[in-house]
């Protein structure tokens, strides 16, 4: 999947100045925070539809956010989401109930 790296070296330190000052400071980066959050999870869905990745449907609906005051996390618990986001190796693809594999498009 892809992701976003963030230096969190100094984010103990951040967290006890952000404590220090008033309820509004903290409301807003938690309203940064959940907005942040929430724009990553629609355009990660918004991909899926936009690159034909959805067939069923079932991993853009099982994309969702986790967001406390000072951390969002967007994830899904579809085993198969790393490899439509990041691709595989070239593989045999077998037919498992008939003798050929046959999908709409292809030369046959």
């Amino acid at each position: 999947m892809s992701s976003i790296k963030v230096d969190v070296k100094e984010l103990d330190r951040l967290v006890v100045l952000l404590d220090q000052y008033p309820n509004t400071v903290n409301t807003k980066v938690a309203k940064v925070v959940r907005t942040s959050t929430l724009n990553v999870e629609s355009y990660a869905k918004q991909k899926l539809t936009s690159n034909n990745s959805v067939d069923t449907g079932r991993l853009r609906n099982s994309i969702n956010s986790k967001i406390t005051m000072y951390e969002g996390i967007v994830s899904t618990n579809v085993k198969y989401a790393r490899y439509v986001e990041e691709g595989t190796k070239p593989h045999i693809i077998k037919p498992k109930n008939k003798k050929f594999l046959y999908w709409k498009g292809a030369s046959h």
